[in-house]
């Protein structure tokens, strides 16, 4: 369990060296190349069978990932070049929270 608390703990900081010394761009390009490549050898590694998608869906899948992870990381790492790691981090682990109370507040969740 050590581990991967030490490479998450480890994130943010990192992320901060990089960004004074690259491109905010070209940083959130390596994160998400190298979350590919890891998420596919663990696919390969598990033997699970290829994803068989329709053009509907990879459409879909497309414009998920431009949404949901591309502009996240392009926003992520904007925000770091303006802000600490601490306040990066603190952000990040009080986000379900501040999404539960949200989504009470406007569309009545329990």
């Amino acid at each position: 369990m050590p581990s991967p608390l030490a490479v998450w703990g480890l994130n943010l900081p990192a992320m901060k060296v990089l960004i004074n010394a690259m491109d905010p761009i070209v940083v959130a390009s390596l994160r998400m190349t190298l979350g590919s490549i890891a998420l596919y050898a663990l696919l390969r590694w598990r033997t699970l069978p290829a994803l068989r998608f329709t053009p509907r869906q990879w459409l879909g899948l497309a414009a998920c990932a431009l949404a949901m992870v591309y502009v996240n990381q392009l926003l992520l790492v904007g925000g770091m070049q303006r802000s600490t790691a601490t306040n990066a981090s603190l952000f990040m682990a009080t986000a379900p929270l501040i999404s539960s109370v949200l989504a009470a507040l406007a569309f009545g969740e329990r």
